[in-house]
């Protein structure tokens, strides 16, 4: 098992095309260079956990593809430039995860988010957004995209 941890621009730079557990530390690749990270070439990965205050610019976070992916976690104010309206064209994308198991979404992340998308995941059990105070987790979505989740029946 690869593990690596990113820390800065430069780490995310050099993620190693075999992890397989991805970890960002709090406070990370917040420059306003990075407005996207798509993880969908680290072929390997089973699981990534991301802090807490990461990604503040990052307008398109995308997941595709990942055939053993087993559990993304996202901490609190993650994905977010501070306050303020719609981040246009802003997008959580996770789709085609055959292995992925659980998604959770810390409290304030995506609140700026145009919408997300979670499709092809049958084994995807369980999903946790915290809006537990005032709903700020995609909190100006226009659009959610649940397509190709298991019904709970056997064979499907």
């Amino acid at each position: 098992m690869t593990r690596y941890t990113v820390n800065n621009r430069n780490t995310l730079l050099s993620i190693p095309w075999d992890v397989t557990a991805l970890t960002v530390t709090d406070n990370s690749c917040n420059d306003n260079n990075i407005t996207v990270v798509d993880l969908s070439s680290f072929k390997f990965l089973r699981s990534v956990v991301i802090g807490d205050f990461c990604f503040q610019y990052v307008q398109i976070f995308s997941i595709v593809g990942l055939n053993w992916l087993e559990s993304v976690s996202i901490g609190e104010y993650s994905f977010r430039d501070g306050y303020g309206s719609l981040l246009e064209g802003s997008e959580l994308k996770i789709v085609n995860c055959p292995q992925l198991k659980s998604l959770s979404i810390g409290y304030r992340s995506f609140g700026r988010y145009n919408g997300f998308e979670l499709s092809q995941l049958p084994q995807l059990k369980s999903v946790v957004i915290d809006n537990s105070a005032d709903g700020f987790c995609f909190r100006y979505a226009r659009k959610a995209v649940f397509r190709g989740m298991n019904d709970g029946r056997d064979g499907l």
